[in-house]
């Protein structure tokens, strides 16, 4: 399994074949807010395809901030095709190893429902995969104001990270990610 840059065209069928289908209106982006982050000068938000020898089997998109030394998982999913074959957990592995030089890879994660039983799935996933529930209450931007989610890492250097590093962590990737809501300050000012 690999993980291949990928192309504005690579983008644009993802976007309109898979990630619509895959996630909720209220989580994703448009399409032109990705083609803004997808090619803004500074070059810190990609979009990597999950191939497996010449099948396409999943994607991930995330931003990468060189001075905070941590990666966002923006979106990351496995095509309906390769479900339940062990996909999740391997690109999971593919970035802790490409990204080595990191100190923390972070996810944003549905809150857990009962009624839901696919958030409970998403959930032990992330805790199986060496992944662990930051203790902040997580609020996620949105066009609409936010979402409460939880907010997860995976630690790539065994390091001891502050509060205050994490929330100076989130403050970056929100300016990063959500600079079109002119809200994004009130909502990082309820993350506590």
């Amino acid at each position: 399994m690999i993980l291949q840059k990928a192309t504005n065209q690579d983008f644009e069928l993802i976007y309109r074949n898979y990630m619509i289908d895959q996630f909720p209106s209220s989580e994703l982006k448009s399409y032109d807010e990705f083609v803004s982050l997808l090619t803004d000068v500074d070059k810190s938000y990609h979009m990597y395809l999950v191939k497996d020898s010449d099948s396409l089997v999943g994607y991930t998109l995330f931003y990468v901030d060189d001075k905070r030394n941590f990666l966002w998982i923006d979106y990351l999913a496995v095509l309906p095709d390769s479900y339940s074959k062990g996909y999740g957990r391997r690109i999971l592995a593919e970035l802790k190893n490409n990204f080595s030089k990191y100190r923390r890879i972070y996810f944003e994660v549905e809150k857990p429902v009962v009624e839901n039983p696919n958030t409970i799935r998403r959930v032990r996933f992330y805790e199986s995969c060496g992944c662990k529930k930051l203790d902040c209450e997580y609020y996620f931007p949105n066009k609409d104001g936010c979402l409460p989610m939880d907010l997860y890492s995976l630690e790539i250097a065994n390091s001891c990270i502050s509060k205050k590093d994490t929330l100076a962590d989130i403050h970056s990737a929100f300016s990063a990610l959500h600079s079109q809501y002119p809200h994004i300050e009130s909502v990082f000012a309820k993350i506590n």
